[in-house]
């Protein structure tokens, strides 16, 4: 049990006559990949939700909580919610300032742990930073992959 996060990232793959040569191939590529090649859909123009997780995380509450806050208007209600690249990067920043740094006082302010925890706690501050350090590297390569655009980010919880 526990709490599991998920980001992922989206994009559309469509078989109109507009579509460019190469995206109608990468269209017609992964309807062959997943079987369905000669499916066409009677009253729709055919397309495809491309979805990827990119970064996951297994209970990192203080990463959970910033999400709920800065993306969910503090709803922690457990349904999937876009999140713009500039979120994603928001995020990555603060984590990366927060390594930097490795100031206890100031994480606890900015990524604050639920009531209950705390960053005086040995067990508690490893994997504070440790869950900050993979948030961290996530983000990055994402952020940094030029391929990930023009994507469409979504980020779900479950507990």
């Amino acid at each position: 049990m526990g709490l599991d996060m998920y980001l992922s990232a989206q994009t559309y793959l469509d078989n109109s006559r507009r579509d460019p040569p190469e995206r109608k191939a990468a269209y017609q590529q992964v309807m062959a990949t997943v079987g369905i090649e000669s499916f066409t859909p009677a009253n729709s123009i055919p397309f495809l939700t491309i979805r990827i997780c990119v970064a996951d995380w297994k209970n990192a509450y203080h990463i959970h909580r910033w999400f709920v806050e800065h993306v969910q208007n503090g709803k922690d209600e457990c349904i999937e919610t876009e999140v713009y690249r500039e979120q994603v990067q928001e995020l990555a920043d603060l984590c990366k300032q927060l390594l930097r740094s490795k100031d206890c006082r100031q994480a606890a302010k900015s990524l604050p742990l639920p009531d209950g925890f705390s960053l005086e706690d040995a067990d508690t501050v490893e994997g504070y930073w440790r869950h900050l350090e993979a948030t961290a590297e996530q983000l990055e390569t994402v952020l940094n992959n030029p391929d990930f655009d023009r994507w469409e980010f979504s980020y779900r919880s479950s507990w």
